[in-house]
């Protein structure tokens, strides 16, 4: 229920903590005090981060668009979990919340999703009641630019790997 963003060098640039742990997760995890939501500068630009629904957050969000952020992180879980049951929770509606984000901070998005492997769902998933919940995959990420638009093609929800493009160059 954090992130930590590391400079080339190593040096940790920014570690916080989730502030509203949202649905199951406050069963396990506390809330932070949003005295981590900061921008800090670098080489590429100003970079922050938030973490899963932390983006439909309005006061969240404003306060890293306030601090002029250039590059935003979007980390994610994999969307893997009730993928048939809750379209709040899948690939569409999660790119479209990443979407506005970079919309309304005029800023590059960078947006990571985890994937849920095989091995995990046979690991966690010992019944076919509890396979319903859970399926292989569940990646979603992508980069958007400050107008919105997706500046790379879609990875395969089941896959990890670097884009063949490269936005940067295109």
């Amino acid at each position: 229920m954090g992130q930590m963003l590391i400079s080339p060098e190593g040096e940790p640039l920014i570690v916080r903590r989730k502030v509203k742990p949202t649905l199951a997760e406050r069963s396990v995890f506390g809330e932070g005090d949003g005295s981590h939501l900061t921008v800090v500068d670098t080489g590429i630009g100003r970079l922050g981060a938030l973490n899963c629904w932390e983006h439909l957050q309005p006061l969240l969000k404003y306060a890293m668009y306030s601090q002029n952020e250039q590059i935003h992180t979007a980390g994610w879980p994999a969307l893997a979990l009730y993928r048939d049951q809750s379209y709040a929770l899948g690939r569409e509606a999660t790119w479209a919340v990443r979407q506005t984000y970079a919309l309304e901070g005029q800023c590059y998005v960078l947006a990571s999703t985890m994937n849920t492997t095989p091995e995990v769902v046979e690991m966690l998933c010992d019944t076919p009641e509890k396979k319903a919940y859970l399926a292989a995959g569940g990646g979603a990420s992508m980069v958007f630019g400050p107008d919105g638009r997706p500046l790379c093609e879609p990875i395969p929800h089941d896959q990890e790997e670097c884009s063949r493009s490269d936005p940067w160059n295109d």
